[in-house]
């Protein structure tokens, strides 16, 4: 499942827009959790903000996910695999 938390911290990435939450995905090797760049992570919360039952599309690690905000679960639109 994504995972939303508080920021605990404040960049400069991040002045003309403050994150409520920072938005990261689930490794499933590595099993641990990690964190969008925040360019990705902004334009994930700006979506959240809009529709928080809708879902985005972004570009990260040379591939393309759909993020969908009610299961919570990242779509890898090559592959078909949905990962938390």
């Amino acid at each position: 499942m994504f995972e939303r938390s508080t920021p605990s911290y404040s960049n400069s990435a991040m002045r003309e827009f403050q994150l409520s939450s920072i938005w990261e995905y689930e490794d499933e090797k590595e099993n641990v959790w990690i964190k969008y760049e925040d360019d990705i992570n902004i334009r994930i919360e700006r979506a959240y903000i809009r529709k928080p039952t809708g879902k985005t599309i972004v570009k990260y690690n040379k591939g393309t996910y759909i993020i969908c905000f009610t299961k919570m679960t990242q779509l890898n639109t090559s592959s078909g695999k949905e990962l938390n």
